[in-house]
């Protein structure tokens, strides 16, 4: 007995010094990008919207939900006596014909839409006559290769163009130019009246720049502004705290009225049409204990009919790619060997052979004319073609020393490649 009460007292001791031993245990940085309001990793945006009530101190701060859906913008929300900041941050911002036709209304009433995004939607390109270009690295990992040293000293405002900000980070190189393709046919044509803005309506008033090019636009529609920043990693935390980043967004949200009464601020991250009418049914309390009724209901009855009813069938396991299984073994194999010269060689003859029967580009030589062939048949941008062939001639050519981050953005650009064939 006395010996079970010494053992019971050395057991509490050991659960109370546990804690304390954090120490040992160094936490991994979480560097993917998802630029919420409440993430203070690098790339979240707990930052830039704290910072709102140092910019506008007379303001009342609401942030909404990432699935609200635009045309849910009534009429409290327009008139409130002053003028009413709407910002919203994400990397691709896609809208609805319903969601679209509520927001620009949104700004005729005299109100400011911010919009932080490196994609907008064929919608919105027809109407403001104006695309995004970008080189798509927002999401990629960085590594030697791309260390981020590209994205430094990039970006100026209207109000100096001889100041110039960035940061060693992700790509902040999205500008704007003209999109003049024709507008959408059908049903978007026919409902577009209320859409279509007046000619001085359609004229943008830059007020950035990346690299002497546009990527900050703002648009006069009725007695408001649509205001579109194409470099949306400029919210981000890691960017913020560089250098005097900070007074970048301070000197973007200067060219806003003082007198905002209300913001309302959206991190929709990816933004789709379909995610935001199914959101919507959530922003209800009655629908949304209909559904969680619903839902358990629905356990309930799977529960108790979830008897078998007959004898068991027997299971009948499936074949097996034997094949498949082997070339896994013996990549993890060289991988766990830190053999990664040798697993990279085999992963781009692999690719090659890829290459040579999905694109029927001959792999003989990487020299200019097979840039120009992979880069058409892929329709890839230029900078990861260029990438992927530096790396063809470091593995076989230069047969170059591999690191671990070497081989996964080795891993990473091919996979580029191979989904552009579920396109």
């Amino acid at each position: 007995m006395n010996l079970l009460k010494k053992n019971i007292v050395i057991c509490l001791l050991l659960l109370s010094v546990f804690p304390s031993c954090n120490f040992f245990w160094k936490k991994k940085t979480d560097w993917s990008v998802s630029l919420g309001k409440e993430d203070t990793k690098p790339y979240g945006g707990s930052l830039a919207f704290q910072s709102m009530n140092q910019f506008f101190p007379n303001a009342k701060i609401k942030s909404l939900s990432p699935n609200f859906r635009y045309n849910s913008i009534d009429e409290k929300m327009m008139l409130q006596g002053k003028p009413v900041l709407f910002v919203a941050v994400g990397l691709d911002f896609y809208l609805s014909q319903d969601e679209l036709k509520q927001l620009l209304l949104f700004i005729r009433k005299g109100n400011e839409v911010v919009l932080f995004s490196r994609g907008i939607d064929k919608k919105f390109k027809s109407i403001l006559h104006q695309k995004i270009v970008n080189n798509l690295e927002e999401e990629i990992p960085l590594t030697s290769f791309n260390n981020g040293n590209k994205n430094r000293n990039v970006l100026c405002l209207k109000s100096n163009l001889y100041e110039l900000f960035g940061y060693r980070g992700k790509s902040l190189k999205a500008v704007f130019e003209p999109f003049t393709e024709g507008i959408e046919k059908g049903n978007f044509e026919e409902q577009n009246a209320f859409c279509e803005l007046l000619p001085e309506e359609g004229v943008p008033e830059t007020l950035g720049f990346c690299q002497l090019k546009p990527n900050i636009l703002r648009f006069a529609i009725g007695k408001g502004h649509l205001t579109i920043h194409a470099a949306p990693m400029v919210t981000s935390n890691y960017f913020l705290l560089q250098s005097n980043n900070i007074h970048y967004l301070e000197n973007f949200w200067n060219f806003f009225p003082k007198d905002i009464g209300t913001i309302y601020w959206n991190d929709y991250y990816k933004r789709s049409p379909q995610q935001s009418d199914l959101g919507v049914l959530f922003r209800y309390p009655a629908t949304r204990w209909a559904i969680y009724v619903l839902l358990f209901t629905l356990l309930i009855f799977l529960v108790f009919e979830s008897r078998r009813k007959q004898r068991i069938i027997p299971e009948i396991m499936p074949l097996v790619n034997s094949s498949v299984a082997f070339a896994e073994t013996v990549g993890r194999l060289y991988y766990n060997k830190a053999n990664h010269n040798n697993l990279a060689e085999k992963m781009v003859l692999q690719f090659l052979e890829w290459v040579r029967t999905h694109y029927f580009i001959s792999t003989n030589k990487f020299d200019k004319h097979f840039e120009e062939q992979l880069q058409s048949k892929s329709g890839l941008p230029e900078t990861i073609v260029l990438s992927m062939v530096e790396l063809l001639r470091e593995v076989q050519v230069e047969r170059k020393p591999m690191s671990e981050e070497d081989l996964f953005y080795l891993y990473q650009t091919i996979q580029q490649f191979y989904k552009t064939q579920t396109r």
